[in-house]
This record gives C-alpha cells, sequence and structure tokens, in this order.
C-alpha cells in the first residue's frame, strides 16, 4: 500500500499539455502516423478506399481535438470498454491520461481498419516497408557475424545486448528517431557515454550465477530492426547456452504501428532465410528455427500487453510466468512506462523504489523517447539538463538498467 501511495503522489502524464512532448504527440507525430498508415494500405491496397478515408478522418480527429469515441460494438471488447467509460467518456484527445490516450488510439485504428470482421493487420505495411529496406539487414549482419569473431562469450554478450537496446531507436511510433538509424550510413556503434545507466556487467554476472540453468524472458517491443536484433540476442543466449529456454512476449493483437506480435515473430524468422541475405543471416535464421520448432524458444502473445495497464497490475497468469524466469529482459519505451506507470518521477529515484513490484530479476533496455525515467545519478541529471534540455524525448540516448535478485 506504501508504494501506491508513493506511486499515484508522482505526476500522471496527461495529454492538456503540462507535459508538452504528450501533448505533441496527439496534436501531429500520432496524426501524422495514422495518415502514413492510410497512405501505405491505399498503396497496396491492403485496405479497401473506405477503410483508408476514415483513417484519414481519425487522423484528424485527433489532430483537431475531437471527443473519444467510444468502439463501434462494445461488446467485442469489454476491458476497453469499460476503460474507455472511466478514462476517455467525456474527454477529448488533448485532454486524458497519456498512455490511455496512445493504448486506446490504436485499439480505435483497429476498429475502424476492420480488423475484427477481416483480421488484416493495418500496420503491416509499414513493417514490412522496413524490412524491404538494405539497412535493417545490414545491422542484422553485424550481431549475425559477432559468433565467428574471436571475442569471449560475455563480450559478445555484452555487445547484443547493446544492438538490442539501440536497436529500440527504430520505432515506427517516432518515426524523427527512426530516421536517424535509416539510410545507406547507418549504424548502431553509439558510444557507452550516450548509456545513462550501463549494468550490462552486473547483469552478465548475474547470469553466470545461474550456470545456465534458467529461463530468459524477453517482453519485446517493435517488429524490424528492433526485433531482428532482439532475436539475434535470443539465439546468443541459447547457442551459448546462458540459459534453456527464452518466451517472447509479444502483443497479443497489432499496436504502436510496429509492436510485434507472434505472425511477426514467425515471419521475420522465415525472412531472415531469404536467399538473398548473407550465409551468416541465413545461419542465424536456421538456427532461430530449429529453436522455435524445437519449443526453446517460444513467442507467446497476451493482450495484457496492449492494454492500458501498468506492471503493479500484472494479471496472476502473467506473473506466474514472468516469476519462473531468471532474467526478464525488459525491451523499449512504452514498456518503461508501463514500469513507472507513466509517471514523472523523479529521475534519480532508486529503481528499487520506483518499482519493486516486479516478480523476478529484470534489466530494462530503452532508448530515451518519452519523459519517465528513474535510477539516474544527480551528477548526471545535472549534467544532462545543461547540456540537451530535450535528453529525455529526443532518442539519442539509452540506459541499461536492471533490479537483480538473489
Amino acid at each position: 500500500m506504501a508504494f501506491l501511495d508513493r506511486l499515484h503522489a508522482q505526476q500522471l502524464i496527461w495529454t492538456d499539455g503540462s507535459v508538452p512532448f504528450a501533448k505533441q504527440a496527439m496534436e501531429s507525430r500520432i496524426p501524422n502516423l495514422l495518415r502514413d498508415i492510410a497512405d501505405q494500405n491505399a498503396s497496396r491496397k491492403t485496405l479497401s478506399d473506405v477503410y483508408c478515408q476514415a483513417l484519414r478522418d481519425f487522423a484528424d480527429a485527433v489532430a483537431n481535438d475531437a471527443p473519444i469515441p467510444a468502439l463501434s460494438d462494445p461488446k467485442k471488447d469489454a476491458i476497453w470498454h469499460a476503460d474507455w467509460e472511466k478514462y476517455g467518456f467525456g474527454r477529448t484527445w488533448h485532454n486524458a491520461p497519456w498512455f490511455f490516450a496512445e493504448a486506446y488510439l490504436f485499439r480505435l485504428v483497429l476498429d475502424i481498419a476492420g480488423y475484427d470482421d477481416h483480421g488484416i493487420d493495418p500496420f503491416h505495411c509499414q513493417k514490412m516497408h522496413e524490412l524491404e529496406e538494405a539497412t535493417p539487414w545490414r545491422l542484422l549482419e553485424t550481431a549475425a557475424v559477432l559468433d565467428s569473431s574471436e571475442l569471449s562469450a560475455r563480450e559478445k554478450l555484452s555487445d547484443l545486448v547493446k544492438l538490442s537496446l539501440w536497436g529500440n531507436k527504430a520505432d515506427g511510433a517516432y518515426k524523427e528517431v527512426k530516421d536517424t538509424i535509416s539510410g545507406a550510413h547507418a549504424n548502431l556503434a553509439v558510444d557507452d557515454q550516450y548509456l545513462l545507466t550501463n549494468h550490462i556487467e552486473k547483469v552478465i554476472q548475474h547470469l553466470e550465477k545461474l550456470q545456465g540453468a534458467t529461463t530468459i524472458q524477453f517482453i519485446n517491443d517493435n517488429c524490424g530492426t528492433e526485433i531482428l536484433l532482439d532475436l539475434a540476442l535470443a539465439d546468443h543466449l541459447l547457442t551459448h547456452k546462458w540459459c534453456t529456454s527464452i518466451i517472447l512476449h509479444v502483443k497479443g493483437a497489432p499496436t504502436y504501428v510496429s509492436d510485434a506480435t507472434v505472425a511477426d515473430i514467425l515471419e521475420t524468422v522465415r525472412l531472415m532465410g531469404n536467399e538473398s541475405h548473407t550465409p551468416a543471416v541465413r545461419d542465424l535464421s536456421s538456427r532461430l528455427q530449429s529453436f522455435l520448432d524445437s519449443g526453446k524458444l517460444t513467442p507467446k502473445s497476451d493482450l495484457f500487453w496492449n492494454q492500458y495497464r501498468f506492471y503493479f497490475e500484472l494479471p496472476s497468469h502473467l506473473t506466474e510466468v514472468l516469476s519462473k524466469a531468471g532474467l526478464v529482459i525488459l525491451k523499449g519505451d512504452a514498456n518503461y512506462r508501463r514500469m513507472l506507470g507513466d509517471r514523472m518521477w523523479p529521475a534519480t529515484t532508486p529503481l528499487t523504489e520506483a518499482m519493486p513490484f516486479f516478480p523476478t530479476s529484470f534489466v530494462a533496455l530503452r532508448t530515451m523517447k518519452s519523459d519517465p525515467i528513474a535510477g539516474i545519478e544527480p551528477a548526471m541529471e545535472e549534467k544532462l539538463i545543461k547540456e540537451d534540455p530535450v535528453w529525455r524525448i529526443n532518442g539519442k540516448r539509452g540506459v541499461i538498467q536492471s533490479v537483480l535478485k538473489d
């Protein structure tokens, strides 16, 4: 109870301008994403003109601060309808809790685009558009060839964790940051000076103590570049026996433009095996497919990851699954916000105070694309405020932060 009292004392982020980045997202960034979704689907003829126009109209409604609507058929999704009644009814897009507004908006996209009727992922065009470019595969090659290097297994693991972290820049819901790792000269050789917290050595020591006799679980974020690098890390963890098995926790339905589903994982592994890719990438695909076939690598979906819920509200079935992991690798910005209740904790709050409820050891790999943050040293915060006023949101920096249990 003491934790919840402290949590509720922190400022919850709203879209009303009290935290400018959240309002800007609803005024321009997200409406522009919705228009891109409509244009991509119209171009590829994956959705009818009626659906595409409805998405464009929705984009205008969000940008112009229209009232937040109910689902077209509330009986199809009782949980979301109840949340709309509690957090959305009588509110507008620029006057609502931000995490609710974002998550519910992407549930409405499925509703507007007819997903419940025909099952076509309205974000699939964007996911495939990224993988049709050369850059993600060149970045994956960087990860795939590590196994043939002379580095030790510890060094390889450290490098792959960092690649997985910086792959989080490729977020389809934040185009401005994603564009920083696009193009012919893109790379993820990001200097450690941009790591605000770096617990990689602690994490490796934790895994060494477990001696491989454990499961590792990911809570994944984006498709494309990020999931490619997550899968390269998963391959290393299994191949070098850091663990006996891995579970990939992914969304129960498409959301946030590029968030991964089970279908996306399976499709990505298959695409890795295309003859157009290098031998190292094709070999990686083969190993991953073998792990999938044997059950050592298992993608699992759950609608909890789509909903307006935080980690202190984990349902019992997920608590039970996660508690069996020796380590959970928590990916991305939205998952980090879910950890902090999307609240403005003082940045220097120790993670053990802001996140005391997680059922097992975890490490968060997150690039900074929104305001919430904890676990930063006071001197680091002072330095950042002086040198970069938008350090929390511009995607330039990242964290490797852990809470490890004996």
